[in-house]
């Protein structure tokens, strides 16, 4: 019989996300990490935030996928580190929260930069730490440059610029 051929080579863009959240093309949000310095030691850990900015003069919720009226369900956030030898691996988790709504100007979310290499796990129960830390110590990792790039999120939340930072020795 006669039918429409069917692709079966259609790739996924890098950018896909699944249909379950809708994206809202006029989101008012930006992003970007914020750390108190751009060095840190071998093996040690530094707190920062993921800034989002909403730009408009109006609370903003963006988008999600919902399990239930008002409960919104998305990857939970984590920093990571990188450069070309290296990429460190991490765990992450869905989790289901009250929507967040930001106000308009900054919100400030935790972050961490673990500069450890990690043995991770997945622990469904609870929330992604950076780097899998989750009191698992790990190998200090080696020194030089890394960017700290950031996973995870709300898709309708733009990705920040990847933040470089300097692993260096302990003096």
């Amino acid at each position: 019989g006669s039918g429409v051929p069917i692709s079966t080579s259609t790739p996924i863009p890098t950018d896909y996300i699944p249909p379950t959240m809708p994206i809202d093309p006029s989101s008012p949000l930006t992003s970007y990490l914020d750390f108190p310095s751009d060095q840190l030691v071998t093996g040690g850990r530094m707190q920062g935030s993921w800034v989002v900015v909403n730009n408009s003069d109006a609370p903003y919720s963006p988008p999600t996928a919902t399990r239930a009226p008002g409960v919104a369900c998305s990857p939970s956030w984590v920093v990571y580190l990188t450069n070309q030898q290296f990429v460190q691996e991490f765990a992450q988790s869905a989790e289901c929260r009250e929507q967040l709504t930001f106000p308009p100007g900054e919100t400030r979310l935790d972050v961490e930069i673990v500069a450890q290499r990690q043995s991770c796990f997945t622990d469904l129960t609870g929330p992604a730490t950076s780097g899998c830390g989750g009191g698992i110590e790990g190998e200090p990792i080696e020194l030089g440059t890394y960017r700290v790039r950031l996973s995870g999120g709300n898709a309708n939340i733009p990705r920040p610029e990847p933040f470089t930072i300097e692993i260096v020795g302990q003096t």
